[in-house]
């Protein structure tokens, strides 16, 4: 009966040095988790800042282009085509000329 008991005794260790580590590490886990919580937090107001900074730049560029557009469709398509043609024509033939003797 005696050998029983201390059979008894032996298991009864082991789950106890088992939740002790267990424990530690849940505790350091539990840690990590708060933190890594807290810091996303942190980039969550961060974010909510600059999603409202950009949404009222958005706002304010909307109304100067709602502002600029009567003006904007003045231009013909004449003054149009002198403004990007003549430019876009003169950009492809600098490309075409060589910059070293063939």
């Amino acid at each position: 009966h005696t050998h029983s008991s201390e059979h008894t005794h032996t298991v009864n260790t082991h789950p106890e040095q088992w939740y002790k580590t267990d424990f530690s590490n849940s505790i350091s886990w539990y840690i990590n988790i708060i933190s890594e919580s807290e810091n996303l937090e942190k980039e969550n107001a961060a974010l909510r800042k600059e999603v409202k900074r950009l949404t009222e730049e958005a706002k304010y560029l909307s109304t100067v282009l709602s502002n600029h557009e009567p003006l904007c469709t003045g231009l013909s398509g004449a003054s149009t085509e002198l403004l990007y043609g003549a430019h876009h024509g003169a950009f492809h033939q600098h490309i075409s000329v060589p910059h070293y003797p063939l």
